[in-house]
């Protein structure tokens, strides 16, 4: 099941560490990545249908609270 961009970010705001397996697009994931970022906690993406640009981005937003899976 597949949750929509707004509950993800409910769910980040709330605390949650997440694992992100769904397709999103690339704005949304930067989006969750600032939250986790703000709220230091732990974001995972499985990386493997973004570009390498995205993925770069990504990791200039969520630092160290960020994990790929490729």
């Amino acid at each position: 099941m597949a949750y929509t961009p707004a509950t993800i970010k409910d769910l980040l705001n709330l605390g949650a560490n997440l694992t992100i397996s769904g397709s999103y697009i690339p704005a949304s994931l930067k989006d969750f990545a600032r939250i986790a970022k703000s709220k230091n906690i732990k974001l995972t993406i499985k990386a493997g249908s973004y570009t390498p640009a995205t993925l770069k981005d990504l990791v200039r937003i969520g630092q160290d609270c960020l994990t790929l899976e490729v």
